[in-house]
């Protein structure tokens, strides 16, 4: 058994609890409550440049008459995950109600998960919230998105908060469940200190459910990322979500029509995120412009054009309801209607530059959001680059756009076997592979062997043949 040593249980830095290659847990004591601190490595790759901390007195639940109700948390258990502890339960009471807050770190990323559970939430409760302190966060910083609170079906649009100055980066991301109340909100303030709050919040007709509740989020914590380049993180993060793989291919045809007009991306040298942007459409037109002085060799391009496209993709949904038709969405259809077509045809082309499969499936996802004849349309223009199944072999990766139903893909050394739906007659391939040839195996028929060159080009095959 190992003695905890003197300089873990120091009461001015509380009791360490784990930590990974960015982050670390300590539990504290704040007043008359137990707290956590989640930190990070600074610059000079010290602990504690920056920081988040919360205890029990920062979990408020309001009443009717506006009475408010703290927290308490008065006992912790480290939490062991394979052997190893990644993490900690604080446990306390909320009133009558019992309450936990359970923060586990990844294994090697700037993010920890915390998980607050209510059992039995306080008689006439009108607002449940949690605070997190950023610290030091004396000053406002350079970027903060959102502007203003955001609830409901806004926050299922953009379930993130995020600060950012210099290299100092810190956010709060929502994990909404499909049985989350409509009344979910969050926001950040940058008084001192900068806050963010999460919680619920009535809409004024009813109570808060009297049921026990889970309050599920991410924590972001960097010190060292790339300035105004933070949020890519975020992007990352949502982008990683099942939800996004949920529409699947489109089922519209192709078909001819141009795409809305997009105005010139003047000055988008000078453009910076949150701080200084073009609209919408100028911000499609710049990265239009990147990305194809990226794939005409144009390597240094490249980050510009995925900057820019991951500003975008902050605003496309990747939660709420399976098969909802909102799912994939960026936004209301009045903003978009000049953007929104082209975000497959810029997402696809991300995911040819960067092999990346979350580009592949933002843009079958942003692709089923678009109205049927504006899919079409869109995949009018897709299907020529990326046929109806665009195949990323290096990286055995698939993007299904239309067309028949791929039930099946096994990549083998040199070659790709696919068995599609025994009805479909035709489809067009795009593969790109770094092999100077590919086998293609189509429901057990083994078909010639391509030169990738044409197989990147595109080629129609007969499936009846």
């Amino acid at each position: 058994m190992t003695a905890a040593r003197q300089e873990r249980r120091r009461s001015e830095d509380g009791s360490l609890i784990c930590e990974n290659t960015h982050l670390r847990i300590r539990v504290i004591r704040e007043g008359r409550s137990l707290g956590l601190v989640i930190e990070t490595r600074g610059l000079d790759m010290c602990w504690g440049t920056l920081a988040f901390a919360s205890s029990g007195e920062d979990i408020h639940a309001a009443g009717a008459d506006g009475a408010d109700q703290a927290g308490c948390f008065f006992t912790f258990n480290p939490l062991e995950i394979g052997g190893a502890t990644r993490g900690v339960t604080l446990q306390g009471r909320l009133g009558n109600s019992v309450l936990a807050l359970t923060a586990t770190l990844d294994e090697i990323s700037t993010w920890c998960r915390l998980q607050l559970t209510l059992s039995g939430i306080p008689p006439a409760c009108r607002r449940l919230t949690q605070q997190w302190r950023l610290l030091p966060g004396e000053t406002p910083p350079e970027i903060c998105w959102p502007a203003a609170a955001t609830h409901g079906e806004a926050l299922a649009y953009s379930p993130a908060a995020f600060v950012q100055d210099g290299p100092v980066f810190a956010a709060l991301v929502v994990d909404l469940g499909e049985d989350d109340p409509a009344c979910c909100g969050l926001e950040v303030t940058t008084s001192d200190p900068i806050c963010f709050e999460y919680g619920l919040w009535d809409d004024g007709e009813a109570n808060l459910p009297d049921t026990p509740l889970q309050l599920t989020f991410h924590l972001g914590l960097d010190a060292r990322a790339l300035p105004e380049r933070g949020f890519q993180q975020v992007v990352r993060l949502l982008g990683s979500r099942e939800e996004l793989a949920l529409p699947g291919r489109s089922q519209a045809q192709p078909a001819a029509g141009a795409l809305p007009e997009l105005p010139a991306p003047d000055g988008a040298e000078e453009w910076h995120p949150f701080i200084w942007e073009g609209t919408l459409s100028a911000l499609v037109a710049a990265v239009r412009q990147y990305l194809a002085k990226a794939a005409a060799g144009d390597c240094q391009t490249l980050e510009d054009g995925l900057c820019w496209l991951d500003r975008l993709c902050l605003q496309q949904r990747t939660s709420g309801t399976p098969g909802a038709t909102t799912l994939g969405a960026f936004g209301p259809e009045t903003d978009w209607h000049t953007a929104a077509p082209w975000m497959p045809i810029l997402l696809m082309q991300a995911a040819r530059l960067t092999g990346s499969p979350e580009y592949g499936a933002r843009a079958q996802a942003a692709l089923n959001a678009l109205p049927p004849d504006v899919q079409s349309v869109v995949l009018g223009h897709l299907h020529p680059a990326f046929g109806d199944l665009y195949v990323q072999a290096d990286f055995a990766e698939l993007v299904s756009l239309s067309g028949p139903e791929v039930t099946g893909a096994q990549f083998t050394p040199g070659g790709l076997e696919l068995t599609v739906m025994p009805e479909a007659t035709r489809l067009r391939l795009v593969l790109d592979s770094s092999d100077d040839a590919y086998t293609l195996t189509i429901n057990g028929k083994h078909l010639d062997a391509f030169d990738t060159a044409s197989l990147r080009a595109g080629i129609d095959l007969d499936l009846t043949a």
